[in-house]
């Protein structure tokens, strides 16, 4: 069974008790909107992923910026195997409670010590044209230590109940935000002080529902703060916009995507090709009239 612990709180509030098993991580994460910390890798393992991650950037001129920070498990075969990893696939299946669940996308979060890179409020959901909006999860892989200085990912309880109304371009060029958005309104009951820092050691994961409101700080730490973020979908949901491609990792499709293929060589000229052709259908959807990522 996946090793999880107790979530301390100030205890001034309620004590959110965090579960042993996928099962009752999912349990927790339907109720409360999230749920931590979940053990995935070993460190050592956490560390050898952290350093395949390091040749990629590499590989991609020292920093990884635009569609090659998403999708990695197209083009790495380490990577493929971390979004096939039975525990963040139990994850995803406790926490959308069905076996039928693909992989839609997948994204490297990195804020560097001493950096003002942040995330505001938001929900995963605003811009993902999946329907209905909480049959996504967000399972976010800790590959270096995440902690309060270092800008861990928190989350507001219970707040996954509806979609909110979001405003953009907000928080500066620093927001690491696609559009730069932010939630406009908390919705009555939503209160971001009763937020809950998601603190991970290396090869832990949480997972938060696409509706859950979140957000993350900058790096005040001396360390990189490196999560490897894999947004899962109930095959029995909808997808707005054009055909887009996915990777099954559970159960029956739906053909709700197009299936994509297991990466045979790092960086291989047939895995670039699948990566563009990928990437090019999502931005088409999730960036409205096109554009690119930062």
């Amino acid at each position: 069974n996946s090793e999880v612990k107790h979530m301390e709180r100030d205890p001034a509030r309620a004590t959110l008790v965090l579960p042993a098993t996928c099962r009752e991580a999912g349990e927790a994460c339907l109720r409360n909107g999230f749920a931590f910390p979940v053990r995935v890798l070993s460190e050592a393992d956490a560390s050898e992923a952290l350093d395949n991650l390091e040749d990629y950037t590499t590989s991609c001129g020292g920093t990884l910026t635009g569609d090659a920070r998403f999708k990695l498990h197209l083009l790495l075969p380490w990577a493929w195997k971390i979004v096939h990893h039975p525990t963040m696939v139990g994850l995803a299946k406790a926490s959308l409670g069905t076996d039928d669940v693909w992989c839609w996308s997948s994204d490297i979060n990195a804020k560097e010590p001493g950096t003002m890179t942040h995330y505001t409020w938001h929900q995963d959901a605003t811009y993902a044209g999946i329907s209905p909006p909480s049959a996504a999860v967000t399972v976010w892989l800790c590959l270096s230590e995440s902690t309060e200085l270092s800008g861990a990912v928190k989350c507001i309880p219970q707040s996954h109940s509806t979609q909110v109304r979001h405003v953009e371009n907000q928080g500066g060029q620093e927001n690491a935000l696609a559009m730069g958005q932010e939630v406009a309104t908390f919705p009555d009951g939503c209160d971001p002080s009763a937020a809950v820092t998601m603190e991970l050691k290396a090869g832990e994961a949480s997972v938060h529902n696409f509706l859950t409101i979140h957000a993350s700080e900058s790096n005040r730490s001396s360390h990189r703060r490196v999560g490897f973020a894999v947004r899962y979908v109930s095959a029995h949901a909808t997808k707005a916009g054009s055909k887009e491609f996915g990777t099954l990792v559970s159960g029956d499709g739906q053909d709700l995507f197009a299936v994509e293929r297991e990466p045979q060589t790092v960086l291989g000229e047939a895995e670039v090709t699948a990566h563009i052709e990928s990437m090019v259908c999502e931005r088409a959807n999730y960036l409205s009239g096109g554009g690119t990522y930062s």
